[in-house]
C-alpha cells in the first residue's frame, strides 16, 4: 500500500472530498454533517475521516487534485464521486480510477497515478444508498410513500441505473402526505444522516470498500487489496 503504512504508531487523518453541497453554505454544511454520521453509523474504526463537501462534481475532482499535489499536507486526500453510469469489472484494485480517468467528461486522466485505496465511487449514485436501506427511506418519506414504484428489494441496489434509480425515488414520493416529492437539495442529506450505515456495507459492494479501505488508512492494519479481496 502507501506511504501511511510505514508505521503503526497513531491514527492517519483523512480527508474525504465528496461531491455534493452545491453553492449553497447550509446545503454544504448539510452534506458534511450527513456524510460524517453515515461513517460512524457504518462502523468505521479508529478516526472519523474529515468531510469536505466540494458541490458539484468538476470542482470536487479539482479539489482533490490540489491537494494530491500538496507536499505539506498532513493528512491523506480521498476522493468520492459518483460514478453517473454502471461500471462493470471487479470491485477493487484500479475499476474506480479507471472508470473516471477514462471518462472524457471528467478531464481526470491524473487519477491514473493515484494509489486505487484513494479513489471511490458512489455505484451509480448516492441515492443507490437509498434504495439499499429501504425500511429507513420508507420511514422517512412517511404516509404516501409508494414502495411499489422502487425496485425490486430482492434487486441489488447498485444495478440499478441512475435515471431508473432517480424515476423511481420521484414516482414513490409523488403522493406523500407530508414532505414534498423528492428533491435532491431538500432530502438527499437529511435521508443520507439517517441510513444505517452497516445495512449499506452489507448490501453495496461499493461502499463496502469505500468504508473498508477508509479504516485501514485510518488503523494503518496491513491490508492487501488483490483479486481474492471480497467486499
Amino acid at each position: 500500500m502507501a506511504h501511511w503504512r510505514a508505521g503503526r504508531q497513531s491514527l492517519v487523518t483523512v480527508h474525504v472530498y465528496v461531491e455534493g453541497g452545491g453553492e449553497r453554505d447550509d446545503l454544504l454544511t448539510d452534506c458534511r454533517r450527513s456524510f460524517h454520521k453515515f461513517f460512524e453509523s457504518a462502523g468505521l474504526k479508529g478516526k472519523l475521516p474529515a468531510v469536505k463537501p466540494h458541490g458539484g462534481r468538476s470542482q470536487t475532482i479539482e479539489a482533490f487534485k490540489h491537494r494530491l499535489a500538496d507536499q505539506n499536507r498532513d493528512f491523506v486526500p480521498v476522493l468520492l464521486v459518483d460514478s453517473e453510469e454502471l461500471v462493470t469489472g471487479p470491485v477493487l484494485g484500479s475499476t474506480a480510477k479507471d472508470h473516471l480517468s477514462n471518462r472524457a467528461a471528467d478531464n481526470a486522466a491524473f487519477i491514473r497515478d493515484v494509489p486505487n485505496e484513494q479513489v471511490h465511487l458512489m455505484m451509480p449514485v448516492m441515492e443507490t444508498w437509498f434504495l439499499a436501506d429501504r425500511a429507513t427511506t420508507v420511514r422517512y418519506f412517511g404516509a404516501g410513500f409508494q414502495e411499489s414504484a422502487l425496485p425490486p428489494a430482492a434487486r441489488a441496489a447498485e444495478t440499478v441505473s441512475k435515471k431508473d434509480c432517480m424515476d423511481a425515488l420521484k414516482h414513490a414520493t409523488r403522493a406523500l402526505a407530508i414532505k414534498r416529492p423528492y428533491d435532491k437539495g431538500e432530502h438527499s442529506f437529511k435521508l443520507l444522516g439517517d441510513l444505517n450505515g452497516l445495512i449499506v456495507r452489507d448490501r453495496c459492494r461499493w461502499a463496502s470498500r469505500l468504508c473498508t479501505l477508509m479504516e485501514y488508512i485510518i488503523t494503518r492494519e496491513p491490508f492487501k487489496e488483490d483479486a481474492t479481496t471480497q467486499y
